[in-house]
């Protein structure tokens, strides 16, 4: 099945390798897909029927969105039907600065998996609606949620966050007066932004 894989915003790079959609028919005897560890950690949002993942010797049925990375040993993930997937790529240092308020441990000694809270699954729905018009409308979809983040981890002063939203917002297509009218400060007081 099509795997489609897209690199990311250069403000995302730094966190992250890249984003991937795939698609995976499971049935048996082909029911499960092996999870070999490596350097990376993954933010996943599957969408189909529901899939489960055996981990340090326990089976746990996975939300619509988690992640999983940083494995002492293989993992082997477990659906049946097709599964679709929009995964973001994250490295071991890029996950928590970003998203680390928004995932909690799957259970108490249970390493490698992370579960969504509720801000992570709440924007499933819009990547599913987003999907229906093609994978890189979902991953773009991600994408401007993950930059939001990013900015806010970047910069942290609320008025450079708010002029770099809304240079994102606008492609770069704005005057300084529009600019600082959206960051809540005078033309002349707007700070410059790197982008």
């Amino acid at each position: 099945m099509p795997v489609f894989e897209f690199a990311p915003h250069q403000l995302l790079s730094p966190y992250m390798l890249g984003f991937s959609y795939t698609e995976r028919a499971f049935a048996p005897p082909h029911d499960t897909f092996d999870i070999l560890p490596d350097s990376m950690i993954e933010l996943v949002w599957s969408f189909g029927l529901p899939c489960s993942i055996a981990l340090a010797g326990q089976e746990r049925l996975l939300p619509p969105c988690y992640a999983v990375g940083l494995l002492d040993a293989p993992a082997q993930l477990r659906a049946r039907g097709v599964l679709r997937a929009i995964r973001a790529r994250f490295y071991p240092w890029g996950l928590l600065p970003l998203l680390g308020d928004l995932l909690a441990p799957a259970a108490p000694g249970l390493r490698g998996l992370l579960v969504a809270g509720p801000e992570l699954l709440g924007l499933g729905p819009e990547l599913a609606d987003a999907l229906l018009g093609g994978p890189d409308r979902a991953i773009a979809e991600l994408q401007q949620f993950l930059l939001g983040r990013a900015i806010q981890a970047r910069f942290g002063d609320p008025t450079v966050v708010a002029a770099a939203r809304q240079i994102l917002a606008r492609r770069g297509d704005l005057s300084i007066d529009e600019l600082a009218r959206a960051s809540f400060a005078s033309p002349r007081a707007a700070p410059p932004v790197p982008v």
